[in-house]
C-alpha cells in the first residue's frame, strides 16, 4: 500500500500531470487563437458586410436622414475589432432602441435582414391629430396662449415641435402640462380621455361649431374657443355625452334658439358645467 502512494507521489508522475495539463492549456489557446482570427476575418469579410439600407414606410422622415443614422450605428468596431456592420453580429436591437429614442415622430420600427450585404428599415410614423400649445394659464379671464406648439398624436400624446401654421388648421390644446418642460413625450390626458375629447370637438363641429382652441384648467373645467369668437365652457369631470345631449336639448328649443346660425354668430358664451341647467350670453 505504501509503495503505491510512493509511486502515485513520484516526480516523475508530477511531471506527466504537468506535462498533460500545459498540453490541454496549449491546445485550448490554440483553438481560441483560432477562433478568434476566423471570426476576425469573418467579421471583415466584405461578401457579409452591409452596404445597402432600404428604407420603407416614412412619410415625413427622410430615408437618406434614416440611412445616414443607420449607417452611423454599423459604423466602428466591437471590443477594437469585431465589425459593427457585420450581417451577422450587427447591432439590430440597439438600432431600433436607438431610433425611437432620437425620432419622436417614429412609433414602431423593425430592423431585419434582407440578404448578406443589405438590411431593411421598416417605420412607421405617429400621425398628427392635433397640436398641444405652451400657455400661461393664470386664471380664466387672463390667458396667455403662444404658438409655440408641438403635434399630438389621437392618443393624446405630445411627439415632435410643429411648424407655425397661417390657418387654423389642427385644433390647439393648452394647459395640463406644464409650459416650463420639454413636453415632447408627454402625455397630455389619459389616452382615452383623449379620445374622449376630441369625440367631443367632432359632435360640437356636427352642430355647426367649429372650435379651434380647447383650454384645460388644472380644475378639470374646460374652454372650447369658437372660430366665430364664441366660447362654449364645460367640466372635463363630467360625462361628455350627457353635456352634449343637454346642448342638443338647448338647441333644438325653437322659442330660445330660432336660428341656430344665428345662435353660433352672436354667442359669446355658453355654459354647460351645470348638467342641465345651461346659460349662454350673447354678442
Amino acid at each position: 500500500m505504501s509503495k503505491h502512494r510512493s509511486t502515485l507521489r513520484s516526480p516523475e508522475f508530477a511531471r506527466k500531470k504537468r506535462n498533460q495539463f500545459l498540453l490541454k492549456l496549449f491546445l485550448t489557446l490554440v483553438v481560441l487563437a483560432v477562433v478568434l482570427v476566423v471570426s476576425l476575418y469573418l467579421s471583415h469579410l466584405s461578401s457579409l458586410t452591409i452596404n445597402t439600407i432600404e428604407i420603407e414606410g416614412n412619410e415625413v422622415i427622410t430615408s437618406d436622414e434614416l440611412d445616414k443614422y443607420v449607417r452611423a450605428e454599423i459604423t466602428g468596431n466591437y471590443l477594437w475589432f469585431f465589425s459593427k456592420s457585420n450581417i451577422l453580429i450587427y447591432p439590430r436591437k440597439k438600432i431600433e432602441n436607438d431610433i425611437l429614442r432620437d425620432f419622436s415622430r417614429v412609433q414602431f420600427v423593425n430592423v431585419f435582414y434582407k440578404s448578406f450585404k443589405s438590411i431593411g428599415v421598416t417605420v412607421e410614423e405617429r400621425k398628427p391629430n392635433a397640436l398641444w400649445c405652451k400657455s400661461d394659464l393664470l386664471d380664466v379671464d387672463s390667458l396667455k396662449l403662444s404658438d409655440d406648439c408641438y403635434f399630438i398624436n389621437q392618443d393624446g400624446l405630445v411627439f415632435i415641435k410643429a411648424p407655425q401654421f397661417s390657418a387654423s388648421v389642427y385644433v390647439r390644446y393648452y394647459g395640463h402640462i406644464a409650459s416650463s418642460t420639454d413636453p415632447v413625450f408627454a402625455q397630455y390626458v389619459p389616452n382615452q380621455e383623449f379620445k374622449d375629447m376630441s369625440n367631443l370637438i367632432d359632435e360640437v363641429s356636427k352642430l355647426g361649431f367649429l372650435v379651434t382652441d380647447v383650454i384645460l384648467f388644472d380644475d378639470d373645467g374646460m374652454e372650447l374657443r369658437l372660430s366665430s369668437g364664441g366660447k362654449i365652457l364645460l367640466s372635463a369631470r363630467e360625462d361628455f355625452s350627457v353635456t352634449l345631449e343637454n346642448f342638443n336639448l338647448l338647441l333644438s328649443d325653437k322659442i330660445t334658439i330660432p336660428k341656430v346660425d344665428d345662435f353660433i354668430a352672436k354667442l359669446n358664451y355658453v355654459d354647460l358645467r351645470f348638467g342641465k341647467k345651461l346659460f349662454f350670453k350673447l354678442r
